[in-house]
């Protein structure tokens, strides 16, 4: 143990003024510590959410100082990245929650104040989408289709999938703003009126 730690430690300081075979080094020790982190969450996309964990702790090695414990300082990095993930696919639930009770209420007709104005914002951007892109979104709302049936389907990789819908969902949260703005919550069911749900895959 005490061979190990001067050379840690010497890693870390090469690595904080720039040293990127030392930085490599420390991820090769520590990348299957931060991998349990997010595969105990039940996350997927583990080697994304490794891979932007490092990234982070590249960009802002300067700030790790004594005692220089690179484990614990990557496990609190990848925490934060974990939150994020989690807030950002929460939001694209949302946003395809909202798309999907838009779309049942305008096939049932229950429209009324500013329901009727927002489902004609998401028509019209919705719209404006290339074919390809608009027909895998309406797959994932409408006919809630699984990722891996999306994949299937469009002949692409489940992971390409997904990046497709959550740029979709990026550009239209973007583009609807305003009109969503504090509404971006799990919609309330009305009374009568069952809000269905996005499948899981």
């Amino acid at each position: 143990m005490s061979n190990f730690e001067p050379n840690e430690r010497d890693l870390v300081l090469r690595a904080r003024e720039g040293d990127r075979m030392a930085f490599g080094l420390l991820v090769d020790r520590h990348k299957n510590a931060v991998a349990r982190i997010f595969s105990g969450r039940g996350m997927g996309d583990i080697d994304g959410l490794s891979q932007e964990t490092f990234l982070e702790a590249w960009k802002s090695r300067r700030h790790l100082g004594p005692p220089y414990n690179f484990r614990a300082w990557t496990r609190k990095i990848a925490e934060r990245v974990l939150r994020k993930r989690r807030d950002k696919l929460r939001k694209d639930r949302d946003v395809l929650q909202k798309l999907g009770e838009a779309q049942k209420n305008k096939q049932e007709g229950r429209w009324s104040g500013l329901d009727v104005e927002l489902a004609q914002q998401v028509a019209d951007q919705v719209g404006r989408l290339p074919d390809d892109v608009r027909a895998l979104l309406i797959d994932r709302v409408c006919n809630n289709l699984t990722w891996t049936e999306l994949a299937e389907r469009y002949g692409l990789p489940s992971t390409t999938v997904r990046r497709q819908v959550q740029d979709v969902l990026d550009v239209l949260e973007q583009r609807l703003s305003p009109a969503w703005s504090g509404t971006l919550k799990r919609p309330k069911s009305k009374a009568g009126t069952k809000v269905g749900k996005v499948r899981e895959p």
